[in-house]
């Protein structure tokens, strides 16, 4: 599939969803049900340069920019090139995969 000319290529396959629904759709389907507030960017900015000033090197700006991000990443280019299409949405497949997680640890435990 990928030996072609877009071989070194890189593809999103994120059901157009934001960073914040998909940490919800992951958390919900361990069963987590924790409220998390959302730091706004101009703190998390001074943090960082707060932190490194200090030479703390917790954060960098990749990561606060990561982690403030509200883009939705697109399936297009990789629907366009390669015919895309997800049989399943990315909720039922994380649910999914939790479900089949949750089932190998009680294997081991057993």
């Amino acid at each position: 599939l990928f030996a072609d000319q877009n071989q070194n290529r890189s593809y999103n396959i994120s059901d157009h969803v934001t960073m914040k629904e998909f940490v919800t759709i992951v958390n919900s389907a361990l069963g987590i049900n924790k409220f998390y507030m959302r730091i706004p960017k101009i703190i998390m900015r001074f943090s960082y340069i707060f932190m490194n000033f200090f030479g703390i090197r917790i954060l960098t700006a990749k990561r606060v920019e990561l982690l403030t991000n509200r883009a939705i990443y697109s399936n297009d280019r990789l629907i366009e090139e390669y015919g895309y299409n997800n049989m399943l949405k990315i909720h039922d497949g994380i649910s999914n995969f939790a479900k089949m997680c949750e089932l190998d640890k009680s294997y081991e435990q057993e």
